[in-house]
């Protein structure tokens, strides 16, 4: 009973990621922005746009529907 307290789903587009999360997503972004870039390729490129669609807005689609929650105040996310 006390599993399914920590493990409730957010409201859809309330923040469910931390700070480490976010930074990792802006790393994978650049990393595609970068590569397009060096081939030439804006589809490359356009590969990084939920990466940064999802580090923008503190919020995961896939934290969400799986009922991940990893924001807190405490670790220092908005």
């Amino acid at each position: 009973m006390e599993n399914q307290t920590k493990k409730q789903k957010t409201a859809f587009l309330q923040h469910n990621m931390n700070m480490l999360d976010v930074i990792l997503r802006y790393a994978v972004l650049m990393f595609f922005v970068i590569l397009g870039g060096v081939l030439g390729s804006i589809p490359v490129m356009l590969i990084g746009l939920p990466f940064f669609w999802s580090a923008i807005l503190g919020f995961c689609p896939i934290y969400w529907f799986l009922g991940i929650n990893r924001h807190t105040v405490e670790n220092g996310m908005f």
